[in-house]
């Protein structure tokens, strides 16, 4: 397929034409969900999957049929008898949720972190589930909840490790760190050492001043 875009095409015109595009792909994914004949589960997730992302695609571009659609179908799927598309139905009701949260509503934001990483903690592991919490962690961050993003990015270092998958199990440490640096604010910075005349370091005489902190270390230039 070629990806050049037609000259001259308008916003008007690339949005109509990746609406059709998503429109396409939710009557094939249809068409897959209501075979009569035997399905593969995993040909039945992709079919759900592509859905979902349809539907996503035609709300960003101000279509709030298709918003709606996408909640109504995670609720139905959830309710499925197979476990596999039951678990993606709860997914994407909690995809749902991250997409209108309110940055300011702390009390929200904590249940629905909790509630990510319950889901995650308790269903087979999923890459891209786990990319999706990823985001959702770094948005807290971007949000100015440092606390939730600690308790976000501590949820998937323990994701991480018990993934067992070596791509992602060094990832760990990374999410810990990313952890701890969250919570630094508000919390008294502990220094130590010796000054470059030979003086021990005299951390408390600096209180009520203002400090610049450069992190260096012995290898750099």
């Amino acid at each position: 397929l070629s990806t050049r875009q037609p000259d001259a095409q308008s916003r008007e015109e690339r949005v109509k034409q990746v609406a059709g595009v998503q429109r396409s792909i939710l009557r094939g994914a249809d068409a897959i969900l209501s075979s009569k004949t035997d399905v593969n589960e995993d040909v039945l997730l992709g079919a759900v999957r592509l859905k979902f992302r349809a539907y996503r695609v035609l709300s960003y571009l101000g279509d709030e049929q298709a918003a709606a659609a996408l909640r109504t179908f995670a609720e139905q799927l959830q309710k499925d008898n197979r476990p596999m598309l039951a678990e993606e139905g709860a997914f994407q009701l909690l995809a749902v949720r991250v997409d209108r949260m309110d940055p300011s509503n702390g009390r929200e934001l904590q249940v629905l972190v909790d509630d990510l990483l319950r889901f995650l903690q308790t269903t087979p592991f999923d890459p891209g589930r786990f990319s999706f919490a990823m985001q959702v962690a770094e948005q807290l961050g971007n949000f100015g909840q440092p606390q939730l993003a600690a308790v976000a990015y501590e949820g998937l270092a323990n994701l991480a490790t018990a993934s067992g998958d070596p791509r992602v199990v060094p990832m760990a440490a990374h999410f810990q760190a990313v952890a701890r640096r969250m919570r630094l604010p508000g919390n008294e910075m502990q220094i130590e050492g010796t000054t470059i005349e030979g003086r021990p370091f005299d951390w408390d005489a600096y209180r009520g001043k203002v400090v610049l902190v450069d992190f260096w270390a012995t290898w750099c230039g």
